[in-house]
C-alpha cells in the first residue's frame, strides 16, 4: 500500500472484497420495499450493530480518541423494530482487542450507515407508514458527514505503526464476516 494513503482509504481498499455483499441488503430495499423486508433488514442491523456498540462502551480508553455516544443508534433500532412489531435479541461480540481493533469495527458499522440518506429518501416515498413510525434510525444515521471525519483523523491518528495498522484492518476484516453472519431475530409479530 502506498504511504500517501489516509487511513480510511486503505480500510476501503483492503476491504473492498467485502464491500459488495455488505451492501447487498441495503441496495436491495431500493427495489420494491415491503414491511417485512423493511424489519428483516433492521433485524438484521440490529444483530450486527448493536453488540458492536456495546463493545465499543466497555473497550478502555476509546472514549479518549473518539466520541462514542454520537455513534450510539441500537436504540433507535429497538424502537423502530418494535414500532414494526419485532423485538429483537442482541446476539454478542467477543470483547475487542483494543483501540485499534474497536476502530476497526467502527469502521464497518459506519460505512455501513453510509447509505442510510438515500435509502431513508427511499423508503419515505415507498414505505410512508413504515417510514414515520420506524424510521428514526435511518434518518439519524443518515448524519454521517461529521462523524465519518472525525473517524477518519482516528485512524490516521491510531494507525502510526505497522502493528497498530495491521489490528485496525484485522477489526474491520472480523466485522465484515459478522455483518455477513449476522442473523436477524426471529419475529415475534403482534399483528400482521
Amino acid at each position: 500500500m502506498s504511504d500517501h494513503l489516509t487511513m480510511l482509504e486503505r480500510l476501503d481498499l483492503e476491504t473492498k472484497i467485502f464491500h459488495g455483499p455488505a451492501d447487498a441488503p441495503r441496495v436491495a430495499l431500493l427495489g420494491t420495499p415491503t414491511r417485512a423486508r423493511y424489519a428483516d433488514h433492521l433485524a438484521k442491523i440490529y444483530a450486527f450493530e448493536a453488540p458492536a456498540e456495546h463493545e465499543w462502551m466497555r473497550t478502555p480508553g476509546l472514549e479518549h480518541y473518539i466520541a462514542i455516544a454520537p455513534r450510539l443508534f441500537a436504540p433507535r433500532l429497538a424502537d423502530d423494530l418494535a414500532m414494526l412489531g419485532r423485538f429483537p435479541d442482541m446476539f454478542p461480540t467477543p470483547p475487542f482487542r483494543g483501540i485499534a481493533h474497536a476502530i476497526g469495527w467502527m469502521y464497518v458499522v459506519e460505512r455501513g450507515r453510509l447509505m442510510s440518506s438515500m435509502l431513508h429518501r427511499h423508503l419515505v416515498r415507498r414505505l410512508p407508514y413504515e417510514s414515520s413510525v420506524a424510521g428514526s434510525y435511518l434518518a439519524a444515521s443518515g448524519s454521517l458527514g461529521l462523524r465519518w471525519q472525525q473517524l477518519g483523523m482516528v485512524l490516521d491518528d491510531i494507525a502510526r505503526t505497522p502493528t497498530m495498522i495491521a489490528q485496525v484492518v484485522d477489526g474491520a476484516f472480523e466485522a465484515f464476516r459478522a455483518q455477513r453472519h449476522a442473523a436477524p431475530p426471529v419475529a415475534l409479530s403482534r399483528a400482521s
